[in-house]
């Protein structure tokens, strides 16, 4: 490593890199998105004796997409501490072991302390990672851990290992990352894998496998069934088009290591490391790939590229010298699109917030936890629900039973609906369960008679709204709120009640 002291640029780039991270920070801590809230309905049952389930009175089913963030936010849960604060703090800790990972890794790799701050000073500049930072989701964990698997990789000595046993219990295809670590780390060290490695590496996603077994009764967790949909190959140009120029901004990279791994260091060139950075441009690949063949995700910002960002920005850094300059330059393009427009800049500066019209899901989430609140002190305890969005409302009202229309917390319709990605739902096994309440949506304006839905809101829910049983047993409750999303013109949330 290489060990000068910073220079002036050096550390004014840190500097104003340390700026614009705690201004992004101040600007999308508010950030909360529906999906954060199920971990906090699951942690807070947890750490209240309720074992892993969303909901009582049916079999549990495994509705969240990390096993490892839910157990971390159990543990603040059992304190009695405000989840929403606890879940803002451990997303804070996060972003700073993702920004020392960075550094670290770039220097491992033989950058000196101005590479490192250019590195960050471009991570700094980009919108996904603050974005989704404070969002809930394990996301910023999730990028950290890639990070400090890769800074594993670079140091060698094993030491990889133990990121690739964290990233089994992070994310549904964490298993197979910890796989590919394994492979990775035989080939940076040239050696089988030790004993205590594939413990390390594959242990914690064996002990997971067995409680999934135990507690939910399945192999792969809900959420893959209720998303898992299309035919692969239109599922992968999918997930072409969500992951844009990063693919070949990734490949040139690759290509001008190669071909620059035997020209003559310079003076300032990173030293490289002749197996370190294909190690970790098999990590980064690997997981752009189940990106690609998961086919994207519908969420803005690129959520699930905020893994794979930080890693290019330092394979960048620490692979540029003796590329050509013309693939150097090409594989930065795919980074371009990912910049934080002017206007976000202009509200950072300006110390605004991000208003919650502008969330991944508008106001909604507001709207949903003042519906779950007045459902709490309306319903009867126990009272069944049927929701579209299981984030925020149920987290709001813990006494309540819930049906989660869309299949994410509900195995039959995960399971035996069809339909594409948020497009399962079945009307029959809705009225079969025969709920007392049901929040529905819509995106026109409220007639007179408060509550009174339209089929314009989400596929499941006019289906439901259109079949004339739903009339027969259901009538407005009198209950509706309104939310403000960029995206769209003026939503609300109403609620009906069974006659």
């Amino acid at each position: 490593m290489n060990e000068r002291p910073p220079s002036g640029p050096a550390l004014a780039l840190t500097l104003l890199a340390g700026v614009l991270f705690a201004l992004s920070a101040w600007h999308f801590a508010p950030h909360q998105g529906d999906d954060g809230f199920i971990f906090l309905r699951y942690a807070q049952r947890l750490a209240s004796g309720h074992g892993l389930g969303f909901t009582d009175g049916v079999a549990p089913v495994e509705g969240y997409s990390s096993p490892l963030w839910l157990l971390l936010l159990t543990g603040p849960a059992a304190l009695g501490v405000d989840l929403v604060v606890a879940v803002k703090v451990l997303s804070a800790l996060s972003v700073g072991a993702l920004l020392a990972g960075v550094w670290i890794l770039v220097r491992q790799l033989g950058g000196s302390a101005l590479h490192a701050a250019v590195a960050w000073l471009a991570l700094a500049l980009l919108r996904p990672p603050m974005f989704w930072a404070f969002t809930g989701l394990e996301t910023p964990l999730y990028a950290a851990t890639m990070v400090w698997t890769a800074v594993g990789l670079a140091r060698g000595r094993g030491l990889w290992a133990v990121g690739g046993g964290v990233l089994g219990v992070l994310r549904p295809e964490g298993p197979g990352l910890a796989v590919v670590t394994l492979l990775l780390g035989a080939f940076r060290e040239r050696r089988l894998p030790r004993v205590w490695e594939v413990v390390a590496a594959l242990g914690p996603a064996a002990v997971w496998l067995v409680v999934r077994l135990v507690v939910y009764g399945d192999v792969l967790p809900n959420t893959f069934y209720a998303k898992a949909a299309g035919a692969p190959v239109a599922q992968a140009l999918r997930g072409l088009a969500y992951a844009g120029l990063l693919t070949p901004g990734l490949a040139l990279i690759a290509i001008g290591w190669w071909l620059g791994r035997d020209a003559p260091r310079q003076d300032g060139d990173p030293e490289r490391d002749p197996r370190a950075i294909p190690a970790i441009l098999g990590l980064t690949g690997t997981l752009l790939a189940v990106v690609i063949a998961g086919g994207g995700d519908w969420m803005w910002f690129a959520r699930l590229l905020v893994p794979i960002l930080p890693l290019t920005i330092v394979l960048l850094v620490t692979a540029r010298p003796g590329m050509p300059r013309l693939v150097s330059l090409a594989a930065i393009l795919g980074l371009i699109p990912h910049l934080s427009p002017i206007g976000t800049w202009d509200d950072i500066r300006s110390f605004e917030p991000l208003p919650m019209e502008a969330f991944q899901e508008g106001g909604m989430t507001g709207a949903e936890q003042a519906a779950g609140r007045w459902l709490q002190a309306h319903a009867e305890p126990g009272a069944l629900v049927a929701i579209n969005h299981a984030g925020a409302l149920p987290y709001a009202a813990p006494d309540l039973r819930f049906l989660d229309m869309t299949g994410l917390l509900d195995a039959h319709i995960a399971h035996e609906a069809s339909g594409g990605l948020h497009e399962r739902y079945d009307v029959d096994h809705v009225l079969e369960q025969d709920p007392a309440w049901v929040v529905l949506h819509t995106r026109s304006p409220l007639t007179a008679e408060l509550g009174v839905a339209t089929p314009d809101y989400w596929v499941g829910e006019t289906a439901l709204v259109q079949d004339p049983r739903f009339a027969e047993r259901y009538e407005p409750a009198g209950a509706a709120w309104s939310w403000q999303w960029v995206a769209a013109n003026t939503s609300y949330t109403v609620i009906y009640r069974r006659r």
